[in-house]
């Protein structure tokens, strides 16, 4: 690992943050970590994680053994205790932030009630391959559902736990609901990038055929943004003429039966369930649904 001997120097011509040695945070469960640099005036603080082998953006081309290109920000608190903390930009607003600029950004848009190992597979299948950065967006209203089980803020939180035992992401609220709004407010923050929103064949069949209230609104859609749609209980069989916008996204074994719901479910009628959520949000979501 790098860590502090590499000199202050080179950061300055290269105008990148220095390396500094590895700090524990809040919430990183040791992870050990290079620091690459702060969101000014919060306390949040850029980690890469030493697993695998990879290039490193920010670093302009050194090796540097971690697992994924684009770095990201985990907010200081302590579980539990206060809500999390926010980085306010035009837009979305984070509660956890990548580092960096990307050039393809993906939106995982949901109610994550609770979040499941399907929403971090999806995760884990685009990253990297089709976008530089994952953005987990939790509307505080929703077009099609009311708000029940965890509230916003202990979505949240599970949100930041989940990550920290999986690939990193952003995490963020949007004000509005449907796809097209949280791509406006999305751009309003990343400016121009590539977007592309990520979801089940569920999701897209009702995005798809959703009643906007005006002709050639789904036109106005994927013109925005495409669509990376994985199979759920099938394959997605998208119409031709917006073929060119939407591609599958293949996930790494079956999830067709897991889903927020059937926790949720499972959970009332007292049947096993933590092997359908990260293993580190169990014990946390045990706490806030049962």
């Amino acid at each position: 690992m790098l860590g502090s001997r590499f000199p202050l120097e080179w950061a300055r011509k290269q105008d990148r943050p220095p390396y500094a040695a590895p700090e524990r945070k809040p919430g990183t469960l040791g992870l050990r970590a290079n620091i690459h640099g702060r969101i000014p005036g919060t306390s949040s603080t850029a980690y890469s994680t030493n697993l695998g082998r990879k290039r490193c953006r920010i670093c302009r081309g050194l090796t540097l053994r971690v697992r994924f290109t684009g770095l990201r920000l985990l907010t200081d608190r302590t579980y539990g205790s206060s809500a999390p903390k926010v980085y306010t930009g035009e837009g979305v607003k984070f509660y956890a932030k990548s580092f960096g600029q990307p050039h393809r950004l993906g939106v995982l848009a949901g109610s994550f009630n609770p979040p499941t190992a399907a929403h971090l597979q999806l995760v884990d299948a685009a990253f990297g391959y089709y976008v530089d950065e994952v953005l987990c967006v939790v509307p505080r209203a929703f077009p099609h559902k009311e708000y029940f089980g965890a509230t916003l803020d202990q979505r949240l939180e599970l949100l930041q736990r989940a990550s920290d035992d999986h690939l990193p992401y952003s995490i963020a609220t949007s004000e509005a609901g449907l796809f097209l709004d949280i791509a406006a407010e999305c751009r309003a923050h990343y400016g121009p990038v590539e977007l592309s929103f990520i979801c089940g064949r569920d999701a897209a069949e009702r995005v798809l055929s959703w009643d906007y209230g005006r002709t050639g609104a789904v036109e106005e859609m994927l013109r925005e943004f495409e669509l990376l749609v994985a199979a759920r209980q099938g394959e997605f069989e998208p119409p031709a003429e917006h073929r060119h916008r939407i591609r599958k996204l293949h996930l790494r074994g079956r999830y067709d039966d897991v889903s927020s719901t059937e926790v949720r479910n499972r959970i009332a009628r007292s049947e096993p369930w933590e092997h359908l959520v990260p293993r580190a949000i169990v014990e946390r979501i045990r706490a806030i649904y049962s």
